[in-house]
């Protein structure tokens, strides 16, 4: 059962949920309705452990959601804006859902390949929108161990089909309505937390960090940009810097932001292995790749991540998408670099690599 239980979230002075009460058993079908900005988004981040409540609780099977690995394992979203990666085929993508979910069946997923009209050897980016959800679809259905599933693009459909009249009514009541059941586009694990050594947003910074080095640190290999040529633009760099979540003071930031387009491919600046993956208080959605001598870069507030912790990488693989997961006012990544365990700006590293 998935329970919310005086359900409470805030942004800033905004409340976006005030005491929500609500239970979905198990094998029931439910449907959020109501205008932007009612909560409904919200509800659904809460509900796959994507925001942390500021009140009550939301619980699958009676155990908490928010960091809690094996109950976000048994959870799928799938989103309005469907991404797969460059030249990807449904079969691909099956194996990349098996290798993230346990539970995933290749043998439900042939069955159901026959049930659906798709071929599933040609590239994702031939489908139609419509046919890259019956594909998302698809592989949802393959799970076998879900908990629960949140499906936030029928819920435009859904609304269409209302009447202006009781459209109105249920702009008022915010009510709940049966709409859809089975969705998915897999959620990463969660891995063990990046070290918590930036500062929490909103707390000013009284002395320099104790693990950071103020001046540039090239490495002695050459780095690959992590983006695309020409689709980002540079817009916080590293040092100091007011508060960009709206707290008091200043802050020290320890990489550099490239904003872009969210789903923007994110490439590996260097050969490595994935130190850690998967999603931060703050980083949001974020990994980190160990190099040669020492060296590390992170990659962290994207939206997907298609590597794991352990697995070795080569300079220009594609490891996610530009998002803004964690902390963050838009769509971008913020890269660092780290050489034995100390942050140095990565400006010049970057001008060379560009």
């Amino acid at each position: 059962m998935l329970k919310a239980n005086d359900l409470v979230k805030r942004f800033g002075d905004t409340i976006a949920l005030d005491g929500l009460n609500t239970e979905i058993g198990r094998g029931c079908i439910y449907g959020l309705v109501g205008p932007n900005g009612s909560g409904k988004s919200t509800l659904m981040r809460l509900m796959c452990g994507v925001y942390r409540p500021d009140g009550g609780s939301i619980t699958l099977e009676d155990e908490p959601i928010f960091e809690n690995v094996a109950a976000k394992d048994r959870i799928l979203y799938l989103g309005d804006d469907l991404y797969f990666p460059p030249k990807a085929t449904v079969e691909d993508m099956a194996r990349f859902y098996r290798g993230l979910y346990s539970g995933f069946s290749m043998e439900t997923y042939h069955t159901l390949c026959g049930c659906f009209p798709l071929q599933t050897d040609q590239p994702l980016s031939t489908f139609s929108k419509g046919m890259r959800r019956q594909a998302a679809l698809l592989a949802a259905l393959a799970l076998r161990s879900t908990g629960g599933t949140v499906y936030d693009s029928v819920r435009r459909g859904f609304i269409r089909a209302i009447q202006p009249d009781q459209f109105l009514f249920l702009t008022q009541e915010r009510i709940f309505s049966k709409f859809t059941e089975q969705a998915a586009e897999a959620l990463q694990r969660w891995t063990s937390a990046l070290p918590v050594s930036r500062p929490a947003h909103g707390k000013p910074a009284k002395t320099a960090p104790a693990a950071v080095r103020e001046e540039s640190y090239l490495p002695d290999f050459a780095l690959q940009f992590p983006l695309p040529k020409g689709s980002c633009t540079r817009t916080s760099g590293y040092g100091w810097r007011t508060d960009p979540m709206g707290g008091q003071g200043t802050e020290f930031h320890y990489g550099a932001d490239l904003a872009a387009a969210a789903g923007t491919p994110v490439y590996a600046a260097a050969p490595g292995v994935v130190r850690t993956a998967g999603s931060h208080p703050s980083y949001g959605n974020s990994l980190r790749l160990l190099h040669a001598a020492g060296d590390e870069t992170l990659y962290a507030h994207m939206q997907y991540l298609f590597v794991r912790a352990g697995e070795t990488v080569q300079s220009g693989q594609l490891l996610g998408t530009v998002g803004q997961t964690g902390n963050a006012t838009g769509p971008h990544l913020h890269f660092e670099i780290l050489h034995k365990g100390l942050r140095y700006d990565p400006t010049e590293a970057l001008q060379a690599a560009a």
